[in-house]
């Protein structure tokens, strides 16, 4: 991702909180280098590509994307407090 002024991305590897990131396999408003390295940089984040989706996944695949935040509330919910997130992962349900 290239810095722009005011740009928050080289502040993601603070994040400490479980962090679930979710891209559409069509979305052409965020590269797929650009979404990976969210990904990687945050700590122990969480990685879903969401097939049949553009960069509206929420609306163009609802019932994908609910089933995701889902699995990731239950993963978190589950967790111990020093517990790191669970691992990366590509896929969808």
């Amino acid at each position: 991702m290239a810095a722009k002024p005011g740009d928050l991305a080289e502040r993601l590897s603070e994040i400490a909180a479980p962090t679930l990131v979710i891209s559409g396999d069509s979305d052409q408003v965020v590269s797929p280098k650009d979404r990976a390295r969210v990904a990687a940089v945050v700590p122990n984040a969480s990685f879903v590509i969401v097939a049949g989706a553009g960069h509206l996944v929420m609306e163009e695949q609802a019932d994908s994307f609910v089933a995701e935040i889902e699995r990731f509330l239950v993963t978190v919910s589950t967790m111990q407090p020093d517990e790191p997130n669970t691992p990366a992962r590509l896929g969808g349900p």
